[in-house]
């Protein structure tokens, strides 16, 4: 029986005296707790991964918005800075006023551009986290999995299967019993030397 935490019961078990071969299916375990531990770790396989592609968009979202910002205030200190040898003949102040528009413009999109500067470090630390947090759900995930191939015993050998004794009734084990993890369910004596009684 394998080692888990609640007691497997016995799904499926070959029939006593049956010929096996090696690979053959002789026993399959069920297990609610695992099933639904597999269930719990695949949805949160799927939630992590649901959330590292939610982030990616959010993110590139803001970048683009960012972005946009930057080019249109690029583009009014560009108009303005056209302008200006226009107002040479202006008012000084109405000059003046334009001058700093363009330079309101111009250090704007130097903010924006710093940000967006920073916002890629801070992004990469964000999905950094959270394919973290995705590779260790699909770790909790394969451990279930690992548990749940587990529940499956093969024939290790060619052979005839002889059931065991259930510890707990003192009956050969059969269909239906819950047994603790190590618990002999069969046994595939070799039959090179035999005695017959």
């Amino acid at each position: 029986t394998p080692q888990v935490r609640m007691r497997p019961t016995v799904a499926y078990l070959a029939d006593e005296g049956a010929s096996v071969k090696t690979d053959d299916i002789v026993v399959e375990f069920e297990s609610e707790e695992l099933v639904k531990k597999y269930r719990i770790a695949a949805d949160e396989v799927a939630i992590a991964r649901a959330e590292s592609k939610q982030k990616e968009a959010d993110m590139t979202l803001q970048r683009l918005m960012l972005e946009a910002e930057m080019r249109r205030l690029d583009s009014v200190a560009a108009t303005t800075r056209l302008q200006l040898p226009k107002l040479q003949f202006a008012a000084p102040r109405l000059r003046e006023i334009q001058e700093l528009e363009m330079r309101k413009s111009e250090l704007e999109a130097d903010k924006i551009r710093r940000k967006i500067s920073s916002l890629k470090d801070i992004e990469r630390e964000e999905l950094k986290h959270l394919r973290l947090k995705e590779q260790q759900a699909s770790l909790k995930l394969q451990s279930t999995v690992d548990f749940l191939d587990k529940l499956t015993v093969r024939a290790p050998v060619d052979g005839i299967l002889i059931r065991s004794t259930n510890w707990g009734t003192g009956n050969k084990v059969q269909e239906g019993d819950a047994l603790w993890g190590g618990w002999p369910v069969a046994n595939i004596p070799a039959l090179s030397v035999m005695q017959v009684k």
